[in-house]
């Protein structure tokens, strides 16, 4: 996953979207970009009808002003694209948003556009060495949040995506860093998001942290934890 990242290391949001989409081609994954208010989101649907659906998010651009983006969030990228090239069961979409670092507007602008999702799960600031921080809306049941209380270490994010997804549905946001705690972690963490001087160093991405979440994602989705109805009724 490591040459992902280092491929997606691009300096500039609209590069770094042409190379996101020459990678779904080469894996032959059929996608649609939604445009409007400046914006370009990639979606790969679902294959259920849209309030059974699960999304997974992360967003692809990354801060002006000439960041690459390893750590926030070409990361996240190459692990959805390694679940993408596995296969995704028919409940998952995936949404690679644009905007994240202009106040979510890709994900408000998504929202905006489509029926709430059953569960939303967003990956931001993924590849850091340690282990995985995990926060989960009120709205998330008890029998995930066990699931991932055993998996992650509890975390309280800044604003984000999740923050839009989390006013409509049930949603889980993921990152990784150093252990210790996070209220320890995010001191160290703010050097490598939003065009910080570790954002540009790509031995800020751990392969072994990659290959965890992956592995935690792909877990989610064997116990069927996408399939399950997660909104009220």
């Amino acid at each position: 996953m490591i040459k992902m990242v280092k491929r997606l290391g691009l300096p500039e949001t609209g590069r770094r979207r042409e190379v996101l989409l020459e990678m779904l081609d080469e894996r032959h994954i059929e996608y649609h970009i939604e445009t409007g208010r400046g914006l370009h989101n990639i979606i790969i649907p679902a294959r259920v009808p849209a309030e059974q659906r699960t999304i997974f998010c992360a967003h692809y651009d990354m801060f002006p002003g000439g960041s690459r983006g390893y750590v926030d969030n070409a990361g996240a990228l190459a692990v959805l694209l390694t679940l993408l090239g596995d296969g995704l069961p028919p409940e998952v979409e995936v949404l690679f948003s644009d905007g994240e670092e202009m106040a979510a507007a890709g994900s408000k602008f998504y929202v905006s556009k489509h029926e709430p999702p059953n569960l939303a799960i967003n990956l931001d600031v993924i590849g850091p060495a340690g282990v995985i921080y995990c926060e989960c809306s009120s709205a998330v049941p008890d029998p995930l949040c066990c699931f991932l209380e055993h998996a992650t270490l509890p975390a309280h994010f800044p604003p984000s995506d999740a923050l839009i997804f989390c006013s409509k549905s049930p949603t889980i946001s993921f990152s990784t860093g150093p252990d210790g705690g996070f209220s320890h972690a995010v001191w160290q963490l703010m050097a490598m998001m939003h065009g910080g001087p570790l954002d540009n160093r790509l031995d800020q991405i751990d392969t072994g942290t990659l290959n965890s979440m992956v592995v935690l994602l792909r877990r989610l989705m064997a116990e069927g934890f996408t399939q399950v109805s997660h909104r009220s009724a």
